[in-house]
């Protein structure tokens, strides 16, 4: 049964949303997933038998102007992540960054999906109050990483997550992996006990695969796959970055 459940997880279609149905419902905390082609991208999906390997949180720009010190952009759906340098811009910044970036999340997408690094996605959202404070605490959480650097090299990335995981050892020496700045925004905003450290979390514990519980009764909902492929990443790419937003 274990062997047909995963053929069921890898194998078989799942119902998909379109990226305009998407934006129109993501909000600022909710999660988003990434299928990545690289060689440590590959190993790290095997070692937690899942499909993700890269996990990050969005951020609606409308939410956190003013709290955050933000470059002219006009997308309004933020991407707060730990990754390599890549040519997308960092937009606290203004230029290129490793590390712990906050990117336009559709610049990240198609940027991703055209060099091939990442070939699927999804998101999660999460149920939660959001108050002026939760957005003044993510915002202070995300100052607090983002002049951080990406652990390098791989190895040292592996042992800081090893630490976390098998000694519940916290690590601070200013590098994040992409997980470990999740479950620290989380915990910076109430979210998640701190009773683990950040470091000890990998993508598949925010998936529907494990029982992450979060506090103030708060929950992720399931796991939505975008419908993204060759024919409409175009469109994407073309389409204005003014989305409209269904308010909740």
């Amino acid at each position: 049964m274990d062997f047909l459940n995963k053929i069921n997880y890898f194998y078989v279609p799942k119902r998909k949303t379109t990226y305009e149905e998407f934006t129109e419902n993501a909000f600022t905390g909710d999660l988003f997933f990434m299928h990545g082609t690289y060689k440590v991208s590959r190993i790290s999906e095997i070692v937690q038998r899942s499909l993700w390997s890269h996990s990050s949180i969005i951020i609606r720009r409308e939410d956190v102007e003013g709290l955050l010190p933000l470059v002219d952009h006009d997308d309004p759906l933020l991407l707060w992540e730990s990754n390599l340098r890549t040519p997308v811009i960092d937009l606290l910044t203004g230029v290129t960054k490793s590390g712990p970036t906050l990117v336009s999340l559709k610049d990240r997408l198609v940027y991703n999906y055209k060099m091939k690094y990442d070939t699927k996605f999804a998101y999660r959202p999460l149920y939660t109050e959001r108050d002026f404070q939760f957005y003044q605490d993510l915002s202070t959480s995300v100052l607090s990483m983002h002049g951080g650097d990406f652990c390098k090299p791989v190895s040292r990335y592996i042992t800081n997550f090893k630490k976390g995981r098998l000694e519940n050892i916290e690590i601070k020496d200013n590098t994040y992996f992409c997980s470990q700045i999740v479950a620290q925004s989380y915990i910076d905003t109430g979210l998640l006990t701190d009773y683990y450290p950040a470091n000890s979390y990998a993508p598949i514990d925010f998936t529907p695969r494990r029982s992450t519980l979060l506090k103030k009764r708060s929950f992720l909902g399931d796991e939505y796959r975008l419908d993204i492929n060759k024919k409409n990443i175009k469109i994407i790419e073309a389409a204005p970055y003014q989305l409209r937003h269904c308010n909740s």
